[in-house]
């Protein structure tokens, strides 16, 4: 099991320092009060496998202080197997440095052979009730984590498209040519995403189906890939959607369009699942992405989730509990002291939980 051991922060969001023990522990809970930083304890573990924030769209939005132009720092240590590593990341925008174990590196890919992170914030609700980014972000990263080197394919897609959307913005005339032959690399290059997110999307439906079944009133869940348009080809696309893109600018196939429909209990979730079934429902999806990580890259994962037990009744709690221990991830969960949060605390304890109040 891969496992935290310590952490220590500095001008990162309401944090000028803190540093942070969790002993090891396969469960810690971090709980305090409104304002704390709960959630930027969360946020700041997140960073350090990702780079990137699960709130944030900028770093500078991460200092302490920004108006005085600092940056932050973040130090993590990790362990797994008897092998101890070290995160340590410093942000001055527009500089970042990060080294693992002393090593610089450019990428969060070179970071996931030592590190990776699941979390479940409220905000993750957007993958059953949001528009299709959403889920085409979720499907995405579980496949980058899992196989790092989805991510090329990815970039490189990303390239056909923002050299076909440059095309579709030319004020010249139309360049049939060129229309052509960026659309036909756009639907090559989408044939092979749509082929990975299919493969991984029935791993990820296998798992789910498997963990609800363990759960009581644990409902029907069903997922399935829906691709923006038929299989064509450059010249059919010439054809169907030429006069629209050239309008809008904007290129309107590929697999960035893409989205997949989730059914409970033979219903469209976002708009018949209870906000109890799509919490439970969110829960199995990323619990089932962390054990899938897991599986695919043999080692283990930290699940971070972020004040969203505190609504499951006793019942809920252990057998999400008892679900998320038989992956092997350590869990780093936050809550409010007072309330739930205080139920969910009494209750962790009787997990021997490692108790940490800011």
């Amino acid at each position: 099991m891969v496992r935290i051991s310590s952490v220590q922060l500095r001008n990162f969001r309401c944090f000028s320092e803190l540093s942070l023990n969790f002993e090891g522990s396969p469960l810690v809970l971090i709980t305090g009060a409104n304002g704390s930083g709960k959630t930027s304890l969360l946020e700041a573990l997140y960073y350090a496998c990702f780079l990137r924030s699960f709130k944030a769209s900028s770093p500078q939005e991460l200092i302490l202080d920004s108006v005085a132009n600092r940056g932050f720092s973040l130090s993590l240590s990790i362990s797994a197997n008897l092998i101890d590593d070290l995160i340590n990341i410093i942000v001055a925008p527009p500089e970042r440095t990060v080294r693992l174990n002393q090593k610089a590196i450019r990428s969060h890919r070179d970071i996931l052979n030592a590190y990776r992170v699941t979390s479940i914030t409220q905000d993750d609700n957007e993958l059953i009730q949001g528009a299709p980014q959403h889920r085409r972000y979720f499907l995405d990263q579980l496949i980058t984590v899992a196989q790092p080197s989805y991510a090329k394919l990815l970039a490189s897609y990303r390239r056909i498209l923002e050299n076909r959307n440059a095309l579709l913005h030319q004020q010249h005339g139309r360049d049939k040519e060129n229309y052509l032959t960026w659309t036909q690399q756009l639907l090559d290059q989408s044939i092979l995403i749509r082929a990975e997110r299919e493969l991984w999307l029935e791993k990820l439906v296998e798992k789910i189906t498997l963990f609800a079944a363990t759960l009581k009133n644990g409902g029907s869940i069903k997922i399935t890939y829906s691709p923006h348009e038929a299989p064509m080809t450059g010249k059919d696309a010439y054809e169907a959607y030429a006069d629209r893109e050239y309008g809008l600018h904007r290129s309107c196939v590929g697999a960035h369009l893409d989205d997949f429909s989730i059914l409970f209990d033979g219903r469209a979730a976002r708009y018949y699942a209870s906000k109890g079934q799509q919490k439970l429902m969110l829960f199995l999806f990323k619990l089932s992405q962390a054990s899938l990580i897991k599986e695919q890259a043999q080692q283990g994962v930290v699940l971070l989730i972020d004040d969203f037990l505190s609504d499951f009744d006793n019942q809920r709690l252990d057998e999400t509990l008892e679900l998320a221990r038989s992956v092997g991830t350590q869990l780093l969960i936050t809550s409010p002291q007072s309330g739930s949060g205080g139920l969910l605390k009494e209750r962790l304890m009787g997990y021997n939980a490692h108790i940490i109040t800011l």
